[in-house]
């Protein structure tokens, strides 16, 4: 459903590509380390960070997937999965 959707993210890491918002919509999760370029990484050293994805209008959703960076180490390979997530739903644009 949010694969390839526009994505807004606002603590991304200065000045690395690799590490940005689109990463969570590319549909790739096999390489779960910094360098794979499959993950988002905010900037270093905030307590939070917001991301959002355009699904572009209104949809149900069951549940979602959260997979977390692990650095490709099996003792770390975490997933999460909402069910009945809570989810704002806005008609703003977020640039």
């Amino acid at each position: 459903m949010a694969l390839g959707k526009p994505v807004w993210e606002d603590r991304p890491w200065e000045n690395i590509e690799n590490w940005r918002g689109g990463n969570a919509v590319d549909g790739r999760y096999t390489n779960r380390s910094a360098a794979g370029g499959q993950c988002v990484i905010s900037e270093n050293g905030v307590r939070t960070a917001t991301w959002r994805v355009d699904l572009g209008g209104v949809v149900s959703i069951s549940h979602i997937h959260i997979y977390y960076r692990t650095d490709n180490l099996p003792s770390m390979i975490h997933v999460l999965t909402l069910y009945s997530p809570y989810l704002c739903v806005s008609e703003r644009v977020y640039m």
